[in-house]
């Protein structure tokens, strides 16, 4: 073969060699592409993976428009494999990766995928969905790259910021923005968050779960949440935010839900007149014995005007103190009694057992036991696990439903229920979301069921 031919076949076979994109060869610092955005990708990149979950769901073909009426229709479970994408971040070596909760939720199955493209299984140690966030764990047979974390209270509105994740399933993909503020308020998921970074960086379906860095490469937030309503305007949760409850979801598989204790309502005109209120705040309708409102000095007909520094002007403002609370937090309350301003100081503790039952009966309608061999031969139960409702209050959320004595309770949110115990816990852990999502098993097949909480 003459010699131009073999060297243009060999300049072809070069060329049509792939090149890597994500390549990160030593930089040359004088190179004028090499800024702080392209430092702080480089930094960041490695630790970022993409998160595929894949779901069997048993359902019924005659029940399309919501999973509470399954239980009147005609039983005839058909199998599907739902998928869903997400991001998230690795945090320890030791393989801690931080994401969202709505990505993992549901999953029969997580898998991780890092940045050289190996895929691995990833076990979920915790989750809370009031905050939508989770922990997975990956195998320890190796040493993971992981991300600094930031301060998400230093950070500055119109600063850079780098967005990094898997949207519509394209692995790393890196957009920049400025961050336009903080503090936002968000209808996403079904819940309400407060404090949220607020950033024009382009987050996607597929951006759920991965960082929001600054350009020295530190996290400052985790990206959540799309305004549907304009383009252009990406949410996420401050990192700050997300540390006070990380120690929880890996110690525990969960945060501890604080209690205070009291309930409150709004005040209308009349009655913030009746009571003195110049200003609107909420009225303290039922103290629980012995909780931290109790041994504060909390009192019914007391009217709230403050929390810890947040003036109380809609039931909506209590519910979004309460999401920022954790066991432990010293709370300062600034109340009316008898049309004189007093102050009180209140610990939060967790939500007992016995707290837990009531509200179960009063807000949901059911009354649950352990699962065991007399029940199994009783309701003739498949599953030897979980919490059996033994007694289902008339004209409840839980009747409208369609839940009977004899169903069998295998989860609560992301939470496995083995027995009675562990479904109160896991419910406790849930009480203060807007909905609650129950797997139950009747017969031979399981279903999924949503109650609002409401």
């Amino acid at each position: 073969m003459p010699r131009r031919p073999v060297f243009l076949a060999l300049l072809l076979l070069i060329l049509s060699m792939p090149v890597r994109a994500g390549a990160t060869e030593p930089t040359n610092p004088a190179d004028p592409r090499i800024t702080p955005v392209v430092r702080a990708v480089e930094k960041i990149s490695p630790a970022v993976v993409n998160i595929r979950t894949l779901q069997e769901i048993r359902d019924n073909p005659f029940e399309i428009f919501g999973l509470h009426r399954f239980f009147a229709a005609p039983t005839m479970p058909q199998r599907r494999e739902v998928r869903s994408l997400g991001t998230g971040v690795l945090i320890d070596p030791v393989g801690y990766v931080l994401t969202n909760a709505h990505v993992i939720l549901g999953g029969n199955q997580v898998l991780v995928a890092l940045a050289d493209g190996t895929e691995i299984e990833a076990e979920v140690i915790g989750a809370d969905q009031r905050r939508d966030l989770a922990v997975l764990r990956l195998p320890d047979n190796r040493k993971y790259p992981a991300v600094p974390l930031g301060d998400s209270r230093d950070v500055r509105i119109g600063e850079t910021v780098i967005a990094i994740g898997n949207p519509f399933g394209l692995s790393h993909t890196v957009t920049t923005g400025v961050l336009s503020a903080v503090g936002r308020v968000v209808q996403a998921e079904g819940n309400s968050f407060e404090n949220f970074l607020q950033t024009d960086a382009a987050i996607n379906p597929g951006n759920s779960g991965g960082p929001l860095a600054n350009v020295l490469g530190q996290v400052i937030g985790i990206n959540t949440a799309i305004d549907g309503r304009a383009q252009g305007i990406g949410f996420a949760i401050p990192i700050n935010d997300a540390r006070r409850v990380l120690d929880d979801l890996i110690r525990y598989g969960q945060v501890q839900e604080p209690w205070v204790g009291f309930q409150v309502q709004e005040l209308d005109l009349t009655l913030a007149q009746a009571f003195g209120a110049e200003e609107k705040g909420l009225l303290v309708t039922f103290v629980s014995k012995a909780s931290p409102a109790a041994h504060a000095g909390l009192q019914i007909e007391d009217v709230l005007l403050d929390f810890d520094g947040h003036p109380m002007r809609s039931y909506g403002d209590f519910r979004a103190r309460m999401k920022n609370l954790t066991v432990n937090d010293k709370v300062q309350l600034t109340i009316l009694r008898d049309r004189q301003l007093m102050r009180l100081s209140l610990t939060t503790t967790a939500l007992p057992s016995s707290e837990v039952e009531e509200l179960l009966w009063k807000r949901i309608g059911i009354r649950t036991v352990s699962n065991d061999e007399k029940l199994r031969r009783r309701y003739k139960l498949v599953p030897e696990i979980g919490a059996v409702i033994a007694e289902v209050a008339r004209r409840s959320i839980a009747g409208q439903i369609g839940l009977q004595p004899g169903d069998v309770i295998v989860r609560v949110d992301s939470r496995k229920t083995a027995d009675q115990e562990g479904f109160l816990e896991a419910l406790r852990n849930s009480l203060n979301h807007e909905t609650l999502l129950l797997a139950v098993v009747r017969g031979r097949y399981q279903y999924l069921v949503t109650i609002p909480l409401e």
